[in-house]
């Protein structure tokens, strides 16, 4: 009989995610102390015994408890891929027999997103509604020539003028390791957040992101600076020999030298000499076309990512909150509306209600 077991070492999460092949930086421990130290959620995360008492899944998860958004499971917020990690079609069973407990202790669904979708026979028996909505763009390095990337890359025109200007330019890209700049970081945080319409990250995301993952080799923070001075940051996750592009923050008035396209290229080219296997460029939803178009002409491969949900038979998911008008409307009213000084204060506030 398998079962779940909250009571696990961290050594036997960590060994069993290093061993799963669908392992994310997502599911990694650090990432569940970003989400309680600095988003605040509280986190429930646990792992699936067979018979034996061996670790046959994992299963990270966190409560988003809101009086404006509803009580919802997810696995994770803000976090691009999630979901349990199974080694076979029964441990998939049991932690679907788990999660639909939830829905009796007041929570409306659960909504859970891997990055390689489930077994469809699998997923299918346990009865989860699923849903293709997201891509997902990644490039691939593994058995691939440094020459051979850089050609499949650089044959767009477009993305070749921008590096070079960005050269030309004078931007400057380096590995961030001065924790003085910290205040400067967050201002690039806010000044993207604010042009997107939506409310900044926490002020400690980028911290918490530097001394969990960066300090421990999980992570490199890539900067772009004019004349001294940092008018970009990226954020590259290097977990499992994989990169994955987590954050991307820049100074709205230098947008206009390609401090993005040079970011990118570099986080690349350091991938590459890193003998990471693939560079992950992220999801993109139908609302972001602009971004897929971006990631596009990176000559990225494209997979549909699933995203799977339990729920009543009458309860209707909207996979992504961007696509009602009330979201369009908030995004407008936060973009233009709300003052910079109050948005700084309550923005982490609100993020809360949301996943």
């Amino acid at each position: 009989m398998y079962s779940i077991d909250f009571d696990f070492r961290q050594e036997e999460w960590s060994d069993y995610l290093g061993a799963s092949g669908a392992g994310t930086v997502y599911h990694t421990l650090e990432w569940r102390a970003v989400l309680e130290g600095v988003f605040h959620y509280e986190t429930h995360y646990s792992v699936c015994r067979n018979e034996r008492g061996a670790c046959v899944g994992i299963l990270p998860l966190a409560f988003v408890k809101s009086w404006i958004t509803g009580n919802r499971v997810v696995s994770l917020p803000f976090s691009q891929y999630g979901g349990p990690l199974v080694s076979d079609a029964q441990a998939l069973e049991c932690i679907v027999r788990h999660l639909r407990e939830y829905l009796n202790h007041g929570f409306e669904y659960v909504r859970f997103r891997p990055r390689d979708q489930l077994d469809e026979h699998n997923s299918a028996d346990s009865g989860l509604k699923s849903l293709d909505y997201y891509t997902r763009c990644v490039i691939p390095l593994a058995d691939r020539s440094e020459q051979d990337v850089r050609k499949s890359i650089l044959k767009s025109r477009d993305i070749r003028r921008r590096i070079n200007a960005s050269s030309k330019e004078g931007i400057v890209v380096e590995i961030w390791k001065n924790s003085g700049e910290m205040d400067r970081m967050r201002d690039l945080m806010f000044q993207t957040c604010k042009k997107h319409g939506v409310p900044p990250y926490p002020p400690g995301l980028i911290k918490s992101i530097s001394e969990l993952f960066a300090a421990k080799r999980k992570a490199v923070i890539f900067v772009a600076r004019l004349s001294g001075r940092i008018i970009a940051t990226l954020v590259l996750f290097t977990v499992n020999k994989e990169g994955t592009y987590g954050y991307n923050f820049s100074d709205t008035k230098y947008l206009g030298f390609h401090p993005n396209h040079a970011l990118l290229w570099a986080a690349i080219e350091w991938s590459i000499r890193n003998g990471l296997s693939a560079f992950d460029l992220g999801i993109s939803s139908p609302q972001d076309n602009q971004l897929l178009l971006f990631k596009r002409r990176w000559g990225g491969s494209e997979f549909k990512v699933r995203d799977y949900f339990i729920a009543s038979k009458d309860k209707s998911i909207l996979p992504d909150r961007r696509a009602s008008m009330k979201y369009k409307s908030a995004t407008i009213a936060w973009r233009f509306l709300v003052p910079s000084y109050f948005a700084s204060r309550l923005g982490p506030a609100i993020l809360s209600h949301l996943d």
